[in-house]
């Protein structure tokens, strides 16, 4: 189901969780209300890099957005308001 939604093939995906998890970041557990489901966890090593490296933390993002022009400026917010509305409605249609 989330190779799907990311659009990638299963053995990319599967790939890509096996290096994380050796790297710590996440941990694969089995989902005990279905035996065929794997459920995927970030571990406190995998947040602190989602926070660490994420380019949309507010004092990064405030930086680069100091960067660029006003009309830049403008249109990079008018972006992400955009981004920001279609993940929620996303999130809705997900439940």
């Amino acid at each position: 189901m989330l190779a799907t939604h990311l659009g990638l093939a299963k053995s990319t995906l599967s790939e890509a969780l096996a290096w994380l998890e050796k790297c710590a970041y996440v941990v694969r557990e089995p989902d005990s209300r279905d035996p065929r489901a794997v459920l995927v966890r970030l571990t406190d090593r995998g947040q602190d890099a989602m926070r660490d490296g994420s380019v949309l933390q507010s004092d990064r993002l405030a930086t680069l957005l100091e960067g660029l022009s006003d009309e830049d400026r403008t249109c990079a917010v008018e972006g992400l308001e955009l981004l920001a509305r279609a993940a929620l409605a996303s999130k809705r249609r997900m439940g």
